[in-house]
């Protein structure tokens, strides 16, 4: 199996199949607004973001 790059992803039911395929991976996942990206960055480079990032606007 290919692992996809954000780059790579089309369209939402893309990023569905992938999400589909390795669903015991994603654990956590942490929403953020649009302005609140750079708290979400400062997290990950800290380490102290369990799981993944998502972005929203």
């Amino acid at each position: 199996m290919r692992a996809l790059r954000l780059r790579e992803w089309r369209s939402t039911p893309e990023l569905v199949e992938v999400a589909e395929r390795r669903p015991a991976r994603i654990r956590w996942i942490t929403t953020f607004a649009l302005e609140d990206a750079l708290d979400a960055y400062r997290q990950m480079r800290d380490g102290t973001l369990e799981g993944r990032a998502v972005i929203v606007p």
